[in-house]
Formats: structure tokens, C-alpha cells, sequence
């Protein structure tokens, strides 16, 4: 395209863009200026509240990692290194003991075994670390001991 060529578009009102889709320009200068300040600013509200809204979802989602669920050891078998941990909130989670201190019935233990993955939690009763994978978490009672009995024969 020469140079007049796109002189005349623009005189006529349409212009190419790099990608060669074509603009109308007055259609576009007019949705621009036509707009008026109570739309202009419920745009601005609306994008500024979407700001926050993914500010908040970022904020919490790092603040939940951030804190450590405390829980009981209420089921564990000495021929199987899965282990059922009750939570404060009383939800129940499914760990796979991986090293060190090994969890007795009973145990209080401190750690992230709220989210799926390797974890090191602490025994606070034997004040000893030990590394666990969740398998599972947030169950109900039913649940976390049938998944129990699913690895454990």
C-alpha cells in the first residue's frame, strides 16, 4: 500500500491496522469521545475493583500456605506407613509417613498438611520432625478411613 493510498483511507475515515484489519476511524474516534463521565467512571470502578479482587485472591491464597494446620494422630498401624491426622477444625487428612520421627496415636502434630505434596511437619508431643506426603485432606471421618484401609490391606 502506497502512501497516498493511505491518505485517502484516513480521509475516508478507515485505516489499516499492523495486523491489515480495517479500523474505521470515526466509528472509533466517536465511541471515544462520545462516552460520558458516569460511563467513564463505572468503567474505572469496575476495572479498579477487578484490580482488587485478584489482589485479594493472590493475598490469600499466600497467607493460607503461610499457616500451619495443628492436628491429633487418631489412626496409625505399625505394618503400614499411612496415618490418619484429625484437624483442629475437625476434618481429617490421609499422610504417608517418609522420614523421621514415626507418629504414635495420640501425637499433636504442626505443619502444612492442608495441601497435597511433600510436607515436614512437626511432632510437637515427640518434638521431632518427620516428612510426610498428603494424600489426601479436608475428609470426613468415613472417607479418610476408607482411603486408609484402600493402601493399608
Amino acid at each position: 500500500m502506497t502512501l497516498t493510498e493511505i491518505e485517502m483511507n484516513v480521509t475516508k475515515g478507515v485505516f489499516l491496522d499492523t495486523n491489515y484489519k480495517i479500523i474505521n476511524v470515526k466509528k472509533l474516534h466517536w465511541e471515544l469521545y462520545n462516552l460520558d463521565w458516569g460511563e467513564i467512571i463505572m468503567r474505572i470502578k469496575r476495572q479498579l475493583l477487578f484490580f482488587i479482587l485478584v489482589l485479594f485472591l493472590l493475598f490469600t491464597s499466600l497467607l493460607g500456605t503461610a499457616f500451619a494446620a495443628k492436628g491429633e494422630v487418631v489412626y496409625i498401624k505399625s505394618n503400614c506407613d499411612y496415618f490418619i491426622v484429625e484437624s483442629q477444625s475437625g476434618d481429617y487428612a490421609l499422610l504417608e509417613w517418609y522420614g523421621g520421627n514415626i507418629p504414635n496415636k495420640g501425637d499433636i502434630v504442626v505443619g502444612d498438611f492442608e495441601s497435597y505434596g511433600f510436607a515436614n511437619i512437626y511432632n510437637l508431643t515427640a518434638d521431632s520432625e518427620l516428612r510426610v506426603w498428603v494424600e489426601n485432606y479436608w475428609l470426613w471421618k468415613e472417607d479418610a478411613l476408607e482411603q486408609y484401609f484402600e493402601y493399608c490391606h
